[in-house]
């Protein structure tokens, strides 16, 4: 499986809200990402959708869901919503990680392999 660290955000709740490019629909909640480069590891706890747009967000089946409410104007939206499209078309999705045993974040562009996919 292929996967691709394009941005990440430290949430409030001590995890990671990591923009990944993934090479299958979706990735399991629990399952353990570790780097190739230096083996830290971060375990998937759900994928983000965004209240504004989780209508025409992607959803695969065996995801675990987590909702963050976004209250936008309509001009935003509506540029942001066009924005998340062609992000989900090039297999790019958010998902919520946590840190196992350390606390850094993962790398932009960092490789991520999947274990126990």
């Amino acid at each position: 499986m292929y996967i691709k660290v394009i941005s990440c955000l430290k949430a409030p709740s001590g995890g990671v809200v990591a923009e990944l490019q993934i090479d299958q629909e979706g990735l399991k909640a629990n399952s353990v990402l570790y780097s190739a480069n230096s083996g830290k590891r971060w375990k998937v706890e759900s994928r983000v959708l965004y209240s504004s747009f989780r209508e025409v967000q992607k959803r695969f089946p065996f995801e675990k869901i987590q909702v963050i409410r976004t209250e936008l104007s309509d001009k935003n939206k509506e540029k942001l919503k066009l924005e998340m499209c062609a992000k989900e078309n090039k297999k790019i999705f958010q998902y919520y990680i946590k840190a196992v045993g350390h606390k850094q974040i993962p790398e932009i562009n960092e490789s991520l392999i999947c274990a126990g996919y």
